[in-house]
C-alpha cells in the first residue's frame, strides 16, 4: 500500500500546519491521530464489500471522528 509507506513522511509538515493555525491543540498526538484516521479510512473502504449499509458506514466515520481533539 503506497499511501501507508508515504504517510509518515508527511507528518512533520502536517503537524506544523494543523497546530500552528490552531486547528489542533499544540499537545495533540499528530502521529497517533494520523495512523488512527488511516485505519478508519482503510476500514471504511472495506465495509461495503462486507455488506455494511450506508448508515453503518456513517456511524463508523462519526465514531472515528470523535477521536479528533477539541481545542
Amino acid at each position: 500500500m503506497i499511501a501507508a509507506r508515504l504517510f509518515p513522511a508527511s507528518l512533520p509538515a502536517q503537524q506544523g500546519s494543523l497546530c500552528g493555525n490552531g486547528e489542533l491543540p499544540s499537545a495533540a498526538d499528530i502521529d497517533g491521530l494520523a495512523w488512527h484516521f488511516l485505519g478508519v479510512l482503510q476500514a471504511a473502504m472495506n465495509l461495503p464489500q462486507a455488506g455494511a449499509s450506508g448508515l453503518v458506514l456513517r456511524r463508523v466515520i462519526d465514531l472515528g471522528m470523535s477521536a479528533w481533539p477539541l481545542k
